[in-house]
């Protein structure tokens, strides 16, 4: 077992050029990397200067052996830490931060790549879960502050160049599924699925499960929900199944094509009837009138 720093033996020297002599000694020791001045190479990664150069990927495993049964089992960094009162103190508590420079092309930068892989060969996972977070205010009913604002995952893009474009900006993606291989099934799939948010007495704003607030105008086509799937058996654009009423504010169009469908025809609660009752569009029909013009019925069910 090697030594601390502390516990150097007399007439070993300390100096950044004998750094590796020290080590085949068996002294451990710490040192700041602004210190290393010397080439040091530390397994796939080259230090030379003020220069690291990367050659391979650094790979630390930790096996944490039989988790038992009954047992939770965790490699934990925790970060405790008191805040200044004025409330302008900026915490970033891990910080996983990649720059990429210089005249590069690059196929692919990826800055946290969180992943688990199930492959027991026998038994049942449960729950799997590649990332979990949560954000709480208090622990065991304790007495706490105010919290503006609290959140579990908050993404940004940020185009802060002179000059270059992002040519697709996607905030949040969920990617595709992967059944390449093998003859796995899955039962059923939801790229979102969102859980019981609400409360009957400790909510008390509003619960909304998808909130997609107004979008600045400009682009040729700005909207808050598209759907973009082909016409086929049991496939739907939108598919509404609750007993709740729905509730459309403003207008409504149907397209270019189909029943209700002629000239873009637009619904308004003016045109439809009175904005109490509960009445639906069963189907459009159109006619025209004695100068030629066409006028549309709407028939309600």
């Amino acid at each position: 077992m090697g030594l601390r720093f502390d516990q150097l033996p007399q007439g070993i020297t300390t100096t950044g050029a004998d750094i590796v002599a020290v080590m085949q000694q068996g002294v451990t020791r710490q040192k700041t990397i602004a210190s290393l001045n010397d080439p040091i190479t530390l397994g796939n990664v080259a230090f030379t200067g003020a220069t690291w150069t990367l050659s391979a990927n650094i790979t630390a495993t930790r096996a944490l052996g039989v988790a038992n049964a009954g047992t939770t089992v965790a490699w934990e960094r925790a970060t405790t830490l008191s805040g200044d009162p004025g409330g302008t103190t900026d915490v970033r508590a891990n910080l996983f931060d990649t720059v990429l420079t210089g005249a590069v092309s690059v196929t692919n930068l990826e800055n946290m790549s969180p992943r688990i892989e199930v492959r027991h060969s026998s038994g049942t996972l449960s729950i799997g879960k590649t990332m979990l977070g949560y954000a709480r205010l208090g622990l065991a009913s304790s007495t706490v502050g105010n919290v503006t604002q609290l959140g579990c995952l908050d993404f940004h893009i940020a185009h802060e160049g002179v000059v270059g474009a992002i040519n697709t900006a996607i905030v949040y993606r969920a990617n595709d599924v992967d059944l390449l291989d093998g003859n796995g099934t899955i039962g059923s799939l939801y790229a979102f699925d969102s859980g019981d948010e609400g409360h009957a007495t400790r909510i008390t704003s509003e619960t909304v499960n998808f909130n997609a607030r107004d979008n600045t105008g400009g682009a040729p086509m700005t909207a808050n929900f598209r759907a973009a799937n082909s016409a086929g058996a049991g496939k739907w654009c939108f598919f509404a199944l609750g007993t709740a009423d729905n509730f459309f504010e403003g207008k409504i169009k149907f397209g270019a094509t189909g029943i209700a469908a002629n000239n873009a025809q637009t619904v308004t609660t003016g045109n439809v009837g009175p904005g109490s009752s509960s009445i639906s569009i069963q189907e459009w029909a159109s006619v025209k009138n004695a100068s030629g013009a066409t006028r549309y019925i709407a028939l309600y069910g």
